[in-house]
């Protein structure tokens, strides 16, 4: 229901724009080792400052170690809300994102039962959605921008 939004996060302050990956050139961009963005953002060659975990990506951020960082939206949120409440009113999302992406549930067809699981997983999200659960859950974590 909720996709994966893909995107630049930044000092609300920053007078950052773009309509291009060049445009971004003279930006200290961070993003977590391992990841996979977009062909065109990793061929940009831009100043890209990798870290292990999106919580030191959003730290390096909030610290003014990096000017812009490339990470999902709502996970963006969360850490702000999480670690920096305080602070989480300075940072915005870049628009427009670079990436939407649907999110599915991945389970090894090793493991025992592995279709029951998604089966039972898909019905308990259905339930959890028609119910107004889901909504709720997003609310309490401050996530109701995404709905």
């Amino acid at each position: 229901p909720i996709p994966n939004i893909i995107g630049f996060y930044k000092q609300k302050d920053k007078k950052i724009i773009f309509k291009t990956f060049q445009d971004l050139k003279r930006y200290r961009i961070g993003s977590v080792l391992g990841y996979a963005y977009p062909k065109e953002f990793l061929e940009a060659n831009l100043r890209n400052n990798k870290s292990y975990t999106d919580e030191v990506l959003m730290e390096k951020l909030v610290q003014g170690k990096i000017d812009l960082a490339l990470i999902d939206k709502i996970q963006a949120e969360y850490l702000l809300n999480k670690k920096h409440a305080d602070q989480s009113d300075k940072f915005v999302f870049l628009e427009p994102p670079i990436e939407i992406k649907d999110q599915h549930l991945v389970i090894s067809k090793k493991t025992k039962n592995a279709q029951k699981i998604i089966n039972d997983f898909n019905h308990g999200l259905k339930i959890i959605i028609d119910d107004g659960t889901f909504k709720d859950i997003l609310k309490r974590h401050n996530f109701s921008s995404q709905l």
